[in-house]
Protein backbone atom coordinates (compact mmCIF):
# COMPACT_ATOMS: atom_id res chain seq x y z
CA UNK A 1 0.00 0.00 0.00
CA UNK A 2 2.83 2.41 0.85
CA UNK A 3 4.44 1.72 -2.54
CA UNK A 4 1.23 2.59 -4.36
CA UNK A 5 0.86 5.83 -2.42
CA UNK A 6 4.51 6.72 -3.10
CA UNK A 7 4.15 5.97 -6.81
CA UNK A 8 0.92 7.97 -7.09
CA UNK A 9 2.45 10.87 -5.18
CA UNK A 10 5.49 10.79 -7.46
CA UNK A 11 3.34 10.77 -10.58
CA UNK A 12 1.24 13.67 -9.31
CA UNK A 13 4.36 15.66 -8.45
CA UNK A 14 5.84 15.05 -11.90
CA UNK A 15 2.61 16.07 -13.59
CA UNK A 16 2.40 19.07 -11.28
CA UNK A 17 5.93 20.14 -12.19
CA UNK A 18 5.21 19.84 -15.88
CA UNK A 19 4.42 23.21 -17.32
CA UNK A 20 4.58 24.95 -20.63
CA UNK A 21 4.89 28.54 -21.74
CA UNK A 22 5.38 30.29 -25.01
CA UNK A 23 7.04 33.54 -25.88
CA UNK A 24 7.20 35.87 -28.83
CA UNK A 25 9.90 38.50 -28.98
CA UNK A 26 9.19 42.10 -29.87
CA UNK A 27 12.44 42.71 -31.68
CA UNK A 28 13.09 45.88 -33.64
CA UNK A 29 16.03 44.20 -35.39
CA UNK A 30 16.15 41.90 -38.40
CA UNK A 31 14.97 38.83 -36.47
CA UNK A 32 11.82 37.78 -34.67
CA UNK A 33 11.35 34.78 -32.43
CA UNK A 34 8.59 32.39 -31.42
CA UNK A 35 9.45 30.00 -28.62
CA UNK A 36 7.92 27.25 -26.55
CA UNK A 37 9.53 26.35 -23.23
CA UNK A 38 8.30 23.42 -21.15
CA UNK A 39 9.24 22.22 -17.68
CA UNK A 40 8.99 18.63 -16.52
CA UNK A 41 10.39 16.06 -14.12
CA UNK A 42 13.37 14.02 -15.30
CA UNK A 43 12.63 10.68 -13.63
CA UNK A 44 9.76 9.44 -11.53
CA UNK A 45 12.18 8.40 -8.77
CA UNK A 46 14.11 11.68 -8.85
CA UNK A 47 11.92 14.66 -8.14
CA UNK A 48 14.84 17.02 -7.56
CA UNK A 49 15.67 17.66 -11.20
CA UNK A 50 13.70 19.67 -13.73
CA UNK A 51 14.11 19.26 -17.47
CA UNK A 52 13.60 22.45 -19.45
CA UNK A 53 12.84 21.72 -23.11
CA UNK A 54 12.84 24.47 -25.70
CA UNK A 55 11.64 24.78 -29.30
CA UNK A 56 12.56 28.13 -30.83
CA UNK A 57 11.91 29.50 -34.32
CA UNK A 58 13.90 32.53 -35.51
CA UNK A 59 12.46 34.23 -38.58
CA UNK A 60 13.37 37.20 -40.72
CA UNK A 61 14.33 38.07 -44.27
CA UNK A 62 16.02 35.23 -46.18
CA UNK A 63 19.38 37.03 -46.38
CA UNK A 64 19.30 37.80 -42.62
CA UNK A 65 18.58 34.17 -41.71
CA UNK A 66 21.34 32.93 -44.00
CA UNK A 67 23.69 35.51 -42.42
CA UNK A 68 23.42 33.92 -38.94
CA UNK A 69 26.85 32.60 -37.99
CA UNK A 70 26.18 31.36 -34.44
CA UNK A 71 23.47 31.21 -31.81
CA UNK A 72 23.61 30.79 -28.07
CA UNK A 73 20.86 30.03 -25.59
CA UNK A 74 21.01 32.50 -22.70
CA UNK A 75 20.53 30.94 -19.25
CA UNK A 76 19.56 33.20 -16.36
CA UNK A 77 22.96 33.95 -14.72
CA UNK A 78 21.29 33.94 -11.30
CA UNK A 79 20.62 30.20 -11.65
CA UNK A 80 23.40 28.92 -13.93
CA UNK A 81 24.93 27.14 -10.93
CA UNK A 82 21.83 24.90 -10.87
CA UNK A 83 22.50 23.65 -14.42
CA UNK A 84 23.47 20.00 -14.05
CA UNK A 85 23.24 18.66 -17.59
CA UNK A 86 22.89 19.84 -21.17
CA UNK A 87 20.72 17.61 -23.30
CA UNK A 88 20.72 17.48 -27.09
CA UNK A 89 20.83 20.90 -28.78
CA UNK A 90 20.00 21.10 -32.47
CA UNK A 91 19.93 24.18 -34.65
CA UNK A 92 19.22 24.17 -38.36
CA UNK A 93 17.98 26.43 -41.09
CA UNK A 94 14.79 25.15 -42.70
CA UNK A 95 12.45 26.31 -45.44
CA UNK A 96 13.55 26.96 -49.00
CA UNK A 97 11.24 29.79 -50.04
CA UNK A 98 11.05 31.44 -46.62
CA UNK A 99 14.01 30.24 -44.53
CA UNK A 100 13.95 30.23 -40.74
CA UNK A 101 16.20 28.86 -38.01
CA UNK A 102 14.86 26.19 -35.69
CA UNK A 103 16.56 25.56 -32.33
CA UNK A 104 15.53 22.60 -30.19
CA UNK A 105 16.98 21.07 -27.08
CA UNK A 106 16.82 20.54 -23.36
CA UNK A 107 18.65 21.38 -20.15
CA UNK A 108 18.44 19.79 -16.72
CA UNK A 109 18.52 21.90 -13.56
CA UNK A 110 18.80 20.85 -9.94
CA UNK A 111 15.64 22.32 -8.42
CA UNK A 112 15.59 20.41 -5.15
CA UNK A 113 13.25 21.96 -2.61
CA UNK A 114 11.54 24.28 -5.11
CA UNK A 115 7.81 24.31 -5.86
CA UNK A 116 6.38 24.48 -9.37
CA UNK A 117 5.57 28.16 -8.86
CA UNK A 118 9.10 28.92 -7.64
CA UNK A 119 10.64 27.10 -10.62
CA UNK A 120 8.42 28.99 -13.07
CA UNK A 121 9.26 32.33 -11.42
CA UNK A 122 13.00 31.62 -11.77
CA UNK A 123 12.82 32.13 -15.56
CA UNK A 124 15.72 29.74 -16.09
CA UNK A 125 16.01 30.65 -19.79
CA UNK A 126 16.19 34.31 -20.81
CA UNK A 127 16.51 34.22 -24.59
CA UNK A 128 18.78 33.62 -27.54
CA UNK A 129 21.79 35.59 -28.71
CA UNK A 130 22.48 35.54 -32.45
CA UNK A 131 25.81 36.48 -33.99
CA UNK A 132 25.79 37.25 -37.69
CA UNK A 133 28.64 36.80 -40.15
CA UNK A 134 29.44 40.52 -39.83
CA UNK A 135 30.11 40.07 -36.10
CA UNK A 136 26.94 41.84 -34.94
CA UNK A 137 25.15 40.49 -31.86
CA UNK A 138 21.35 40.34 -31.66
CA UNK A 139 19.63 39.50 -28.36
CA UNK A 140 16.11 38.06 -28.51
CA UNK A 141 14.45 37.67 -25.13
CA UNK A 142 11.58 35.45 -24.00
CA UNK A 143 10.15 37.91 -21.48
CA UNK A 144 9.27 41.56 -22.00
CA UNK A 145 10.05 43.23 -18.68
Amino acid sequence: MKKIVLILTSILLIVGLAGCSSAKSNSDGPYSMNASISYGGVEKDNLYKTEVSYDIVISGEANDIENIDAEQLIINPEYIHLLSERGPHINQIKGEKKPYMEIKGSLIFNTEGKSKEEIDAMKLLIGVELIDKNGNNHMLTFFNE
